[in-house]
């Protein structure tokens, strides 16, 4: 098995200095090669079906980031250099927090890697599913008498510890980023697209730590994982199958910079204290124009234009007297699978000539019909401080279905907000 420094030396020397070189392939990430690391074999399960060339990708970004300056042109659109001023604040906290940033360099790589590990359990919760895989198996090694996958596993962190960090962290926390990094590493990538709220970065802080400058660690390392996850999706198409990467849109990433700068001053002003992190986070996603910003983005991932003064009047017009109430619910509120049905909604609504502006409607009504049926649920979570997932993906599991349900939204029959009822679900999440 190649040890930690050596698997990082692979994987830097596999990515070539243009990302988007034709000759660029997905060769390196063989099942022989994967054998020679841990959970080799879950990870090439992971990698089926086409998907082995967007982990390339990946990797490849955030190798790019790594290197910084121009390089970092290579995957994201950032002519104002957010990307490099997270980087370059990352290395400060790191310091501060007792990880080495040659260490930190290496742990992203591995997180670029492992990310999608849950991909060969299930691919809709693939984040949860691919932290439980590797957390659970290492909490059964630490028992085992015999050295397990999943036991060399933890000793393969700590021999990257030995051999980049200059201050000593125990491999615990080692293993405690690597797998936050594999547990939320779609949570920037939420956040930028509308369907989670900036309450949903608390989830990712460490309680067990006191310091702001590691709570900066966590949330910067997803930062950077979260856009190169979305460099190896964007222009590879859904299933992986097509064309070259493209560079992360630049509003994607001075969107994903305006949350990461906000963030960051809730959590100096926190010091370290993750519930006041989690209170003055949750404060800030239920303000009335977070609400407008957010809905913005969410009809701007769904391929609806409108303004956001547009956007408030909508709001305002089918909420009526509630606006206030539903600003404070839906800032709690995780939607996921949304995009999947709004979509289909958009382009059924373009097919039928209904107006960007008509089409924003829809999605309003609809957003306002889900959070006003778990309504309770909602507030309960508040008054916990926790978040509540609605789950709509169902909506577009059968498509029959869909097509019944976007056609009735479509042609104005409110008895379809009904039918939606029977299909959405929710549940408390942290």
């Amino acid at each position: 098995m190649k040890s930690f420094a050596e698997a990082c030396e692979w994987l830097k020397a596999a990515t070539p200095t243009d990302l988007r070189e034709p000759e660029f392939s997905d060769k390196f990430l063989s099942n022989e090669k994967l054998g020679e690391v841990p959970f080799g074999d879950r990870l090439a399960q992971s990698m089926a079906n086409g998907r082995r060339k967007h982990v390339t990708y990946v990797i490849a970004a955030m190798n790019a980031i790594a290197r910084g300056g121009q390089d970092i042109l290579s995957a994201v659109q950032d002519r104002e250099g957010h990307v490099g001023m997270v980087a370059a604040g990352l290395v400060q906290d790191a310091t501060k927090s007792g990880f080495s940033d040659a260490y930190l360099k290496q742990l992203h790589l591995c997180s670029a890697l492992y990310h999608d590990i849950g991909k060969s359990i299930a691919r809709d919760r693939h984040p949860y599913e691919g932290y439980h895989l590797m957390n659970d198996l290492a909490a059964a090694a630490k028992s085992a008498s015999d050295k397990s996958e999943a036991t060399l596993f933890l000793e393969w962190l700590a021999d990257g510890i030995r051999e980049y960090s200059s201050v000593r962290r125990n491999e615990k926390e080692a293993e405690r980023l690597l797998l936050s990094l594999v547990r939320y590493h779609d949570l920037w990538g939420n956040i930028t697209t509308g369907e989670a709220s900036l309450v949903s970065l608390a989830s990712a802080l460490q309680p067990t730590e006191a310091s702001h400058h590691t709570h900066l660690v966590y949330l910067g390392s997803l930062f950077l994982l979260s856009l190169a996850d979305q460099f190896g999706t964007i222009g590879l198409g859904y299933d992986y199958d097509v064309k070259l990467p493209e560079p992360v849109p630049a509003e994607a990433v001075t969107r994903a910079a305006q949350v990461w700068h906000t963030v960051t001053g809730i959590l100096q002003r926190s010091e370290g204290s993750v519930e006041d992190a989690r209170e003055r986070l949750m404060s800030a996603a239920q303000a009335e124009h977070e609400t407008v910003q957010r809905v913005c983005l969410l009809l701007g991932a769904s391929h609806i234009t409108v303004s956001a003064d547009e956007v408030q009047r909508m709001l305002q017009s089918v909420c009526g007297a509630d606006f206030a109430s539903f600003c404070r619910e839906f800032g709690v509120v995780r939607l996921a699978y949304a995009l999947r049905f709004f979509r289909k909604l958009r382009d059924a609504a373009v097919h039928a000539n209904r107006s960007a502006q008509q089409q924003a409607v829809m999605v309003g009504e609809v957003l306002t019909r889900v959070v006003r049926t778990f309504r309770a649920l909602i507030t309960k979570g508040q008054d916990e401080h926790r978040q509540t997932t609605i789950e709509m993906s169902a909506l577009t599991r059968d498509k029959e279905l869909a097509e019944a349900i976007v056609a009735s939204i479509v042609s104005r029959d409110m008895e379809a907000l009904r039918w939606i009822d029977d299909e959405v679900s929710a549940y408390p999440c942290t």
